[in-house]
């Protein structure tokens, strides 16, 4: 697959004072997460980083990673839908797109790149709050329940 054909999302919301750490951190890996997907070893991507939540390391996948790579068609003519999503959405509705259309994913190890906690970005009840807020998000995406089924399922379909 070329790599026009490819697209990488980082979704950043509420990430004013860190962007420019997350994009050194992507340019200075020379998208490692495109290789898989443009060498035909995977449709898609997914980092695992350094201090994904514990159950993730465990399970080695974090479904709510931002960080992936896909073919640019999957989300062409979703625009309608994901500028309807709520804030934290996106990956799982991208978990929805990925598993309908029968990917197989590569999980990328990023074992040197941490993903600031909550907590360390707004304090700690603020970052709870946050945390809260998040998973209202995912479950208004996707019911509780789905989010099990992604889980296992993009497991199975790792590469």
């Amino acid at each position: 697959m070329s790599a026009a054909a490819i697209t990488c999302i980082l979704p950043a919301y509420n990430e004013a004072p860190r962007i420019a750490a997350v994009l050194d951190a992507v340019a200075g890996h020379d998208l490692i997460g495109i290789a898989p997907v443009s060498d035909g070893r995977a449709h898609a991507s997914i980092s695992l980083r350094r201090n994904s939540p514990w159950p993730w390391r465990a399970l080695g996948i974090d479904y709510i990673s931002g960080e992936r790579v896909m073919p640019r068609a999957v989300l062409a003519d979703q625009l309608d839908a994901l500028l309807a999503l709520p804030r934290f959405g996106l990956e799982v509705f991208m978990n929805d797109l990925w598993l309908e259309a029968g990917f197989d994913i590569a999980v990328v190890r990023w074992p040197e790149v941490d993903s600031p906690l909550k907590s360390a970005k707004h304090g700690k009840l603020a970052g709870i709050a946050a945390d809260v807020k998040m998973m209202r998000d995912i479950f208004r995406t996707i019911p509780a329940h789905h989010t099990l089924r992604q889980i296992f399922t993009m497991r199975a379909r790792r590469i």
